[in-house]
């Protein structure tokens, strides 16, 4: 412990000075809005409804408890001020360092290499993404609780007890609900039994997979949740215009990239666009880059087994987003990197450490050179965190980085909101975006909803069959021609709209809220109420569905069903103003 203590001291300060301008950065448009600033789920705290509402519902097209009731203690703690956000990511961050550095040196007796992983784990920029980003909390977080069942596992290696299985179960549990990509956590547990616990070849591989059984349950149930989440709302949609050999070449390129930005993490951005088709000699270099490395680690597994250990490391933990499953659309991202490098990290330290071993001359060379290179990520680091300061220039740096690409400009339309901007900026935007790419739906339904808002309706209707066209299995641009009808009286059409959206949408509310605004339009009250319970059967935390129950309640004379519609409004968001004036009406009424 002696020894551990002053490269603790020394990583944690380090860190906190490569991080120092963490605290200043601010929310960013791309996601804290639906994750913390936007959503009153998490924005108004810790309470009973938002706990329920957490390990119930789907938060930012996903399903991580764990990280939704962590954005709530920060609210509770903080209300809405992002730089305190961002130190205790800082703090999850410099925790998870000094757990690699602990854990790494308890299960291989080495100092020095065990301090290189954990140093350039902290301050590589690659990783500034999971740090510097407020909805990455889930990155951090979930590291926390994975690099902790890694302790369990290890303690009940020593001396296997009911209670310790039982402590690494609930560590697993409490990764994956804090993110899904901490699936492959019972695999990482076998590469430590191979190798540095070595517990194989001693104990067969069929005796160490059967002890982590309940492990593969766990991680199975809690995956199959997480894609029915993300199926359901869409997320998977880019990839499925991919096919299988699209896949398999991106997450061929996109191995190797990882590797190109770690050895040269220059020009980062928080967006890589996925390209489709990969020319034909990238992914067969990539794919002979990926065979020679694994050929040379399988040759070397025995006299070096860091090597192997490190390099399926990597290779196994980017596995779940990787591509071949698409979430989004882009390419790669910095933020998958944050566990999977150490398995690279490994790899490096510990063949360094051999060399120093076998040629004593070179120990000073080599710790110049590791000097540097963390000098180097520090400066870059620093650097990195200065771009996520503030939301447009976030933008602006993701331009320099990627070009004129549409994505560019739908976060820039996000971030001049953030930043309170004007609505005609806004607006430049998105007639920017739809110059360079005019069949891309987001901008065709934004245009189309401002040309709405304007009267200029056969624009806006023009603007959103177009999307139709081009997304006909998509609920929005069908949601959103059924409004533009409806502002125009034109409700026979606007229920066919709106019904399309509704069966497109199984489980979407707003479609069925939408149906209701029509139904009371035309003076059909009941078809309205019934819609409305409709929606609220689709997603029982929707408010605004449970707010409108209660103001049709009370025109039908329902005063006792509309004053517990109204309450259960409130119970799910205190902060609805027009719910609470409408309750408001309602207990005057009843008086």
């Amino acid at each position: 412990m002696p020894r551990t203590l002053p490269i603790l001291a020394a990583l944690v300060v380090a860190t906190i000075a490569a991080y120092w301008q963490v605290g200043e950065c601010g929310f960013v448009g791309y996601d804290d809005p639906s994750y913390v600033r936007d959503e009153p789920m998490v924005n108004q705290g810790l309470r009973s409804a938002a706990i329920a509402w957490a390990f119930t519902a789907v938060h930012s097209v996903n399903w991580h408890p764990v990280t939704s009731l962590s954005h709530m203690l920060d609210c509770t703690l903080f209300e809405l001020r992002p730089g305190p956000m961002h130190w205790v990511n800082l703090g999850w961050h410099l925790l998870n360092t000094a757990l690699v550095f602990l854990l790494w040196h308890r299960l291989s007796r080495a100092l020095w290499p065990s301090a290189a992983v954990a140093a350039f784990f902290a301050l590589h920029p690659l990783h500034v993404e999971s740090v510097a980003w407020i909805s990455e909390r889930k990155d951090v977080l979930s590291t926390a609780f994975w690099l902790l069942a890694i302790l369990a596992h290890v303690r009940w290696v020593e001396r296997p007890a009911r209670s310790r299985s039982a402590l690494l179960l609930l560590t697993t549990a409490l990764a994956l609900m804090a993110k899904p990509m901490a699936v492959t956590l019972p695999f990482t547990l076998l590469l430590l039994d191979y190798w540095p616990l070595r517990r194989w070849p001693a104990r067969s591989w069929g005796a160490l997979l059967r002890e982590k059984v309940p492990l593969f349950v766990l991680v199975i149930a809690l995956s199959v949740v997480v894609y029915l989440v993300q199926d359901t709302t869409g997320a998977t949609g880019f990839g499925a215009s991919l096919t299988i050999g699209m896949r398999l070449g991106n997450a061929a390129v996109g191995y190797v990239r990882y590797l190109g930005q770690t050895l040269w993490p220059a020009a980062l951005s928080p967006f890589y666009p996925h390209p489709g088709w990969w020319p034909w000699w990238a992914i067969a270099g990539a794919l002979a880059i990926l065979a020679g490395v694994s050929w040379l680690v399988w040759r070397e597994r025995d006299r070096r087994p860091w090597l192997a250990f490190g390099w399926c490391w990597y290779l196994g933990t980017l596995v779940p987003v990787i591509g071949l499953i698409q979430v989004g659309s882009q390419s790669i991202a910095d933020r998958y990197t944050y566990v999977p490098l150490l398995g690279i990290f490994t790899m490096l330290a510990w063949s360094a450490a051999e060399v120093v071993e076998k040629r004593r001359a070179l120990r000073v060379p080599i710790a110049a050179v590791a000097a540097l290179l963390l000098g180097a990520c520090i400066f870059k680091t620093m650097r990195q965190v200065r771009i996520w300061r503030e939301p447009i220039g976030l933008i602006e740096h993701m331009r320099s980085v990627i070009g004129e690409h549409p994505v560019v400009y739908r976060e820039m339309a996000t971030a001049f909101l953030v930043a309170g901007r004007p609505e005609e900026e806004v607006i430049a935007q998105y007639r920017r975006g739809h110059e360079i790419a005019p069949d891309y739906p987001f901008f065709l339904h934004e245009l189309g909803a401002h040309a709405a808002r304007q009267g200029r309706f056969e624009e806006a209707y023009a603007l959103l069959n177009r999307a139709r066209e081009l997304t006909p299995r998509d609920v929005s641009p069908y949601h959103n021609l059924a409004s533009v009808c409806k502002m125009q009286g034109r409700f026979d059409e606007a229920l066919k709209h709106v019904r399309r959206a509704r069966e497109l949408g199984p489980r979407d509310p707003d479609p069925r809220r939408l149906l209701a605004e029509i139904y009371v339009a035309q003076g059909r009250l009941s078809d309205a109420r019934a819609a409305l319970l409709d929606a609220i059967r689709c997603d029982r935390w929707d408010w605004l569905a449970w707010n409108e129950l209660g103001a049709l309640d009370y025109r039908l004379g329902r005063y006792s069903d509309a004053e517990a519609a109204l309450e259960q409004a409130l119970w799910i968001n205190p902060g609805d103003e027009l719910a609470a004036a409408n309750l408001a009406a309602v207990r005057a009424k009843r008086r």
